[in-house]
């Protein structure tokens, strides 16, 4: 294990020596944060109250928006699909720990400088801006526990994708697309309640539901209790289920790897 801590600490280093693209990253999503926020306010001006979600509540629902969404950078996606394409990933191929664990661990660190400086910002916006924060801790708690299922999702999300470049020669339109399809079913863009009917089934029966969606509404305490666990619940199987899949993909697409002179 002190390996894997050994990596998770790499990637803090690695995050944080990267100032400029550290800041860069950070404030892109919140300028679309902010995009959204008044995108939002322009329509609660005629609207008091929409699928039970007032202006309050939607302010809440952004702010946490951003910081589920701060957890696992674009720089993160891309790193991974690059190390395939260009074939860095057969010296990581041979250190004595898996890829996918290695990644995992990498990554994880590289988003905990992103997910401060998140945190900080939004703090210091929901002073601002006289945002109702939970008072009850044990909500923090189970938020705090979503919000790292959150993450896992969506790491195992983007690796899944990252793998698909072992059958493509370019990331960017995986990315990209992957990007668009998560934002809306995850409930980036707008709370999963307020989809009409068709589009919310299918976002009920993804994935992606588990990494804004869900976390905001235990922060939000729409959803309380025991109907909180079930959800946590469900995103431990979605987490379970997309380890599966790049468990098999993974070993379809390392026979795919053909390493010269050794």
């Amino acid at each position: 294990m002190r390996k894997y801590f050994k990596i998770f600490t790499c990637g803090v280093q690695d995050a944080s020596a990267y100032r400029g693209n550290l800041i860069v990253g950070v404030l892109s999503n919140f300028i679309i944060t902010a995009v959204m926020f008044y995108i939002w306010k322009v329509i609660y001006e005629t609207n008091v109250i929409i699928d039970n979600y007032n202006w309050e509540d939607m302010k809440i629902y952004l702010f946490i928006s951003f910081i589920c969404n701060s957890t696992l950078s674009w720089s993160a996606e891309t790193k991974i699909s690059k190390k395939i394409i260009t074939g860095e990933l057969t010296s990581d191929l041979i250190k004595p720990m898996g890829f996918m664990s290695m990644t995992f661990f990498e990554t994880a660190g590289a988003g905990v400088p992103v997910s401060m400086i998140s945190i900080l910002i939004m703090s210091i916006v929901a002073i601002f801006m006289k945002i109702q924060m939970p008072t009850n801790p044990i909500v923090y708690f189970m938020f705090i526990i979503s919000l790292v299922f959150s993450f896992v999702i969506n790491f195992f999300i983007s690796f899944i994708c990252a793998l698909l470049c072992f059958w493509t020669e370019n990331y960017f339109g995986i990315t990209k697309s992957k990007q668009v399809i998560v934002n809306f079913f995850s409930g980036a863009l707008i709370p999963l309640t307020m989809m009409p009917g068709v589009l919310q089934k299918i976002a009920y029966a993804l994935p992606f539901q588990g990494i804004v969606y869900i976390p905001s509404s235990i922060f939000m305490e729409s959803t309380v209790g025991r109907d909180a666990m079930y959800l946590i619940l469900s995103q431990i199987v979605w987490c379970i289920v997309l380890y599966i899949v790049q468990v098999i993909l993974w070993r379809c697409a390392i026979k795919k790897v053909v390493i010269n002179g050794g």
